[in-house]
């Protein structure tokens, strides 16, 4: 980010005559947001795969990535006794929602 003394700069700021920060500026203000589970296994396994396989094309190491993650997710899910619930039923019985009136007792 862009620090000018004790203050830094916020998005859409000018200090003392200077031009409005430009996008790049602002997203580099930005902060950066945190590698997913997806991230940090892809990071390590498209190294595994390249060391175990130099000459594979890039689209054929991330697909025997996306192979080995679909594998290992369903490995980890097999652990679970029940699947976790579905948010259509989580949120089944909730009794903040309105009833629906009965719209053929309404006279016209």
């Amino acid at each position: 980010g862009q620090q000018i003394g004790s203050l830094k700069r916020v998005a859409g700021a000018t200090i003392a005559g200077e031009k409005p920060m430009t996008k790049k500026q602002k997203r580099e203000l930005k902060p950066h947001r945190a590698p997913t589970a997806f991230n940090l296994f892809m990071k390590s396994e498209v190294a595994k795969v390249k060391a175990e396989q130099p000459g594979l094309a890039p689209k054929e190491v991330f697909t025997a990535c996306a192979a080995r993650w679909k594998a290992a997710k369903e490995k980890e899910g097999s652990l679970h006794s029940t699947p976790p619930p579905s948010k259509k039923e989580k949120h089944k019985d909730k009794s903040h929602k309105k009833d629906k009136k009965d719209k053929s007792s309404k006279i016209m």
